[in-house]
């Protein structure tokens, strides 16, 4: 996972290493014309795809508007999301609101993430 060396290695080294590990990226040319080289392959497939906290807690906010959450510990990618509040307003039999209050917890990255 490439994006999980250059974010690994921001976190230990404080240090940004995205750009010299995209300018490395960029001296591997791809045998199909269309992808480019390694720079924009990761600028296209890999960026998108990231799990960051932002789209786990948008994933888990559409999923608990739709269903009810579950009490217990949630595992979404490398986090593990808790209910902590939940409540459901309804307005006859088609409309209705849904509100809570969740919390995270980043796991340990590993081959299980």
């Amino acid at each position: 996972m490439p994006d999980a060396f250059v974010d690994l290695a921001r976190q230990l080294f404080r240090k940004d290493v995205e750009p010299a590990f995209l300018e490395r990226l960029s001296l591997a040319r791809s045998n199909l014309p269309e992808y480019g080289d390694g720079a924009q392959i990761y600028d296209k497939c890999v960026r998108p795809a990231v799990i960051d906290l932002p789209k786990v807690a948008a994933h888990y906010a559409i999923v608990a508007s739709v269903f009810e959450p579950s009490k217990e510990l949630n595992r979404i990618y490398c986090y593990d999301v808790e209910r902590e509040d939940y409540t459901v307003h309804e307005k006859g039999a088609r409309s209705w609101l849904s509100a809570g209050c969740a919390s995270r917890r980043q796991l340990r990255r590993s081959s299980r993430c």
